[in-house]
This record gives structure tokens, sequence and C-alpha cells, in this order.
């Protein structure tokens, strides 16, 4: 730090998301999706809520990061556990929460009351940092297309 103040021959190699402050454990946490039994949701709005956590949707390569819909039932994997969660909906609420093994389909606990799904990737920002983030960026590139002309 005293060599970026003092000396004009220092370079800082860092990730674009450290120089502006994207992708905080702060933010990771609080886009986290809390899933309880009897909790009102809507099929289409929980699907587009897990892509919105970076999960993807797959119907054949169920590993983690994923999720797979079959009617009224949507499995996820968590990115960062060893189990999957089953969500079964009944009409406009979780009717039953279930984990299980991914490799086996075993049921390691029934009846779960609540489970929280965090993001499958820690780089997590919303929507209005991510516009403000990306205006600073183009700026600093204009910066620096001109400073190299």
């Amino acid at each position: 730090t005293t060599n970026i103040l003092t000396r004009g021959d220092t370079t800082v190699v860092s990730s674009v998301s450290c120089i502006y402050n994207i992708g905080s454990p702060k933010e990771y946490g609080e886009h986290a999706l809390e899933l309880g039994t009897q909790m009102k949701v809507n099929r289409e709005q929980l699907i587009d809520r897990m892509v919105d956590l970076q999960y993807t949707r797959t119907d054949f390569d169920f590993k983690r990061g994923t999720f797979r819909v079959r009617g009224d039932v949507i499995d996820v994997y968590p990115a960062y556990d060893e189990f999957g969660i089953k969500i079964e909906l009944n009409s406009a609420e979780i009717g039953k929460l279930t984990k299980f093994s991914p490799l086996s389909g075993e049921v390691l606990e029934k009846e779960m009351s609540y489970f929280t799904l965090f993001p499958s990737k820690h780089y997590m920002s919303n929507r209005e940092k991510q516009k403000e983030s990306f205006g600073e960026i183009r700026q600093d590139l204009d910066k620096q297309i001109k400073y190299f002309k």
C-alpha cells in the first residue's frame, strides 16, 4: 500500500471484483433464498430465483450448482454441499423439503421445516451496484486507452 501511494512504478494485480468491490460476502449472504414448508411460492418465480442465484437448470447432468424440475418437484444440488434438496410444491406453497443423496437418491432427512439456499457462485451483487461498477470500469478503460495512445 505504501508503494502505491509513494511510487509511480508500482503495479497492482487484482480481480475486477476486488477493485470495484463486487462480490462481497455481505452481498452474497443477502442473496440467500430462505425456503420453508407452507411458504407461499410461485413455481416459475422459484425457478427464476434459482437462476438469479446462478444455478443452472438441467435434466441430465445433476451436479453441484444445478437444479432440475419435474412437474411440481424441484431438486437442487447446492454448490457448497454434499447433498441435494427436494422441494415439493402443493399449489402455491412449499409442501415438503427433503434432503437426499444425489448419488443414490437415498433420503437423508425427511420433512425438513426450512432450508437456506445460498448462491451457486460467490460473485453476487445487486443490479444497481453492477450498473455503477460497470460505469466506473468503462471510465477507467477509456482513461487507460487514452494513456496508451
